[in-house]
């Protein structure tokens, strides 16, 4: 299981990204919101998306969950 993090920042594309816990981007303390352990991505993007509509997984540390 990982722990992960929600970006309170957009990207590029409109998205608040889901990083794991090891992730080199993740966002600094005060830019994420803290999701909770999970057995995937999957699982987190869905926590994700009670706080932001448009979630993506990260593309390094979340690929499986990496749409756009």
């Amino acid at each position: 299981m990982a722990n992960y993090y929600v970006n309170k920042n957009t990207d590029a594309q409109g998205d608040h990204e889901v990083h794991t816990g090891d992730c080199p981007w993740l966002p600094k303390e005060e830019n994420r919101i803290s999701l909770g352990y999970f057995f995937n991505c999957k699982g987190a993007v869905e926590k994700a998306k009670e706080y932001y509509s448009n979630v993506n997984g990260h593309k390094h540390c979340s690929e499986d969950c990496h749409t756009s």
